[in-house]
């Protein structure tokens, strides 16, 4: 009988400090944020050196046309979500660069020009991109990116407008480029549980997207992004210390990365100011 009493303290004990584990310690991350926000002139200044790092290694490599060319590319991939004109400028530098010949690297830059067009509304000039693309030509890997490309340009064009159909269209090319993916990959298993979501499936996008956030502990853009979802699912589950909590962390993670395209920083402070907490809300 005591050995049984035991063992039930001792269950419950284990049982409570897992419990502790998995609840959200929303205080420490609040205090992260604000540390973050009041230092994100930091991260900024970060990037921007890393970016100058960058150009000077490229000038160094002027002699070189393929290293060239690969550096003036990975100057542009750090520019996509830090500052979209520099990134435009430096795309259109590849684009002069890129040998004409090379039918697969066209094909990158075009795909990466009209996503840049797309996020600063040249939807005309990302639209003829696109369209002059051949699908039937592409081979699996540049396949997954112009179809995500298509997802990522309604959708864009869709928060333009707000008309359903071209969130419709965005989610057809979403589907195309899940056709594509390996089942593996991280990139499906995130977009499968995205899509689940919006399908109105909330219970079960939930468990996909907490199992990837147990298994993806060191890629920074990764939790990011299935944060800002769990945010939105406690929104509509109307666990507002929940929703506060994941969508902390991908503001966090976005001034970290000196990300621009930050909509989670948006639905934080909507969520502030739903429960009329002013000062976080306008912070």
């Amino acid at each position: 009988m005591l050995q049984r009493i035991f063992l039930f303290i001792l269950f419950s004990h284990f049982s409570f400090s897992l419990l502790a584990q998995i609840q959200p310690d929303s205080s420490r991350v609040l205090q992260r944020l604000e540390y973050l926000m009041e230092n994100q002139k930091i991260y900024v200044k970060n990037r921007e050196d890393k970016l100058e790092k960058l150009k000077q290694e490229a000038k160094a490599l002027e002699a070189n046309s393929v290293q060239f060319l690969k550096k003036n590319y990975e100057i542009f991939e750090n520019y996509k979500k830090f500052d979209s004109d520099a990134a435009l400028s430096y795309i259109l530098l590849c684009q002069k660069l890129a040998p004409l010949n090379n039918d697969s690297l066209q094909t990158v830059i075009h795909l990466d020009l009209a996503w840049v067009y797309s996020t600063i509304g040249r939807y005309i000039e990302a639209s003829k991109l696109l369209g002059a693309v051949e699908p039937s030509l592409l081979g699996k890997d540049l396949l997954a990116k112009y179809y995500d490309t298509y997802s990522s340009f309604y959708s864009h064009y869709g928060q333009s407008n707000n008309r359903p159909e071209y969130y419709q269209a965005s989610e057809r090319y979403r589907d195309s480029l899940l056709s594509v993916l390996p089942k593996s990959s991280l990139e499906y298993r995130t977009a499968i549980a995205i899509k689940t979501l919006f399908n109105g499936n909330r219970e079960d996008a939930k468990k996909q997207l907490l199992v990837l956030w147990q298994e993806n502990k060191r890629d920074i853009e990764q939790r990011a992004l299935i944060a800002y979802f769990l945010g939105l699912i406690y929104k509509y589950e109307k666990d507002t210390k929940s929703q506060i909590y994941y969508l902390s962390i991908s503001a966090s993670a976005d001034i970290e990365m000196a990300n621009r395209d930050n909509a989670s920083f948006h639905d934080l402070a909507l969520t502030y100011y739903d429960q009329q907490d002013f000062d976080r809300a306008f912070q």
